[in-house]
């Protein structure tokens, strides 16, 4: 599935473009979402999303402390 730029889903990632974008494999993210440790899930008619501000918080989250 191709994100719809300018649609209601367009402020939402697949799982693809997000493996992509992250650089990890889309096994990785199906392990993160089953372990419930990665970013917020959607689930459309099968699909997994995630939305584009559920992605940057759970980024955030990740962020170490300054030594």
């Amino acid at each position: 599935m191709q994100s719809d730029n300018t649609g209601i889903l367009a402020d939402y990632y697949t799982r693809d473009e997000l493996a992509a974008e992250l650089g990890r494999c889309r096994r990785t993210l199906a392990r993160w979402a089953w372990l419930r440790t990665g970013p917020r899930i959607t689930r459309l008619q099968g699909r997994v999303l995630y939305h584009r501000d559920d992605v940057k918080a759970w980024l955030r989250s990740q962020a170490e402390g300054a030594a």
